[in-house]
């Protein structure tokens, strides 16, 4: 995991913070996507493209409204 210099602010710290972004486990969607006949598939797809920060200190999202 790639570790980024930037900060943004988190609304459960208060304050500005590293962040990182969870990975997606691929073998995990790719077993739901078949046991769901293919109806897990866009949510999947979702996943991989939507990337959400996450705070290095208490692992909840950050809100990108917050950029500073």
């Amino acid at each position: 995991m790639k570790k980024n210099l930037a900060q943004y602010y988190c609304e459960y710290c208060k304050k500005d913070v590293p962040w990182h972004i969870h990975p997606v486990n691929h073998k995990k969607h790719l077993m739901l996507a078949a046991l769901t006949l293919g109806m897990w598939l866009p949510i999947w797809f979702t996943l991989a493209v939507v990337k959400v920060r996450h705070c290095d200190l208490c692992d909840k999202p950050i809100n990108e409204e917050n950029e500073e």
